[in-house]
């Protein structure tokens, strides 16, 4: 105040948050619709607990828009339904300990897509494909042993 009693304080830990963006980190396709699971590590050399903040890209970084602030996990479901369809995407994860922050950024692009892509997050699963394309031979089997068989007189 104005006679020098100090108010508040706060003991500021010296080192900031190691984070790192895990999935997606670029080259991914990512189906429209689904969801898209970002995952992070992350860190603190001083033990203090982490919240976080994500944001997202449609065009490579140019301009963000956030996604939800206040995470504690290193996790988040983000509902691609409301994501148009391109291939400029990245995420951004900010780590803070209230204090301190730092941020990582995906490696690389990543692409949201209206054709499910097998294999990956949002897409139809490989064995899904796999399941599918045997039932289609088996009955297509099926189909060409009774068109063949001898008929009887």
């Amino acid at each position: 105040d104005k006679d020098g009693t100090v108010l508040a304080s706060r003991e500021v830990s010296p080192n900031k948050p190691e984070i790192e963006v895990l999935y997606p980190n670029g080259g991914e396709a990512v189906a429209q619709g689904g969801e898209l699971r970002v995952r992070w590590q992350a860190s603190d050399e001083d033990g203090d607990t982490l919240t976080y903040s994500l944001a997202m890209s449609a065009d490579s970084g140019e301009t963000w828009f956030p996604i939800d602030i206040d995470i504690a996990d290193d996790e988040y479901a983000l509902d691609t339904q409301v994501l148009e369809e391109g291939q400029n995407y990245l995420i951004r994860v900010r780590a803070t300990d209230g204090v301190n922050t730092a941020e990582d950024v995906s490696d690389d692009v990543f692409t949201i897509t209206t054709s499910a892509v097998p294999g990956e997050e949002g897409g139809i699963s490989t064995w899904l494909i796999i399941v599918i394309v045997i039932a289609v031979v088996a009955v297509v089997g099926v189909a060409i042993y009774f068109l063949r068989r001898p008929k009887k007189a």
